[in-house]
């Protein structure tokens, strides 16, 4: 007989290698940063770090790089790039 407790601990294991982590990325950020609210990444560290599952939340401000997405998820488990809640970035890359 299986007990309950060995199949809930089963299923939280299963359920944590599939969420991916909220990941933060900022105009003053660094690629040296762990990718946290309080310490985000670059926009070019997710780009190039993020994986499959992770939400990238790109914090307001201006960002004048360009950016080559070299990470990618799966068809379940994308990587998503979104803006941070209530916040703007701007790409201005009239200077690349």
């Amino acid at each position: 007989m299986v007990r309950p407790a060995l199949i809930l601990s089963f299923a939280l294991l299963i359920a944590s290698i599939a969420m991916g982590a909220d990941r933060y990325v900022s105009p003053t950020g660094s690629a040296s940063n762990p990718g946290t609210l309080a310490a985000p990444w670059t926009m070019a560290k997710a780009a190039s770090s993020a994986v499959a599952g992770d939400i990238v939340y790109v914090r307001g401000g201006t960002y004048t790089s360009t950016v080559s997405i070299t990470v990618s998820g799966t068809a379940t488990q994308p990587i998503i790039f979104r803006n941070y809640p209530e916040e703007t970035p701007v790409f201005d890359l009239t200077g690349s």
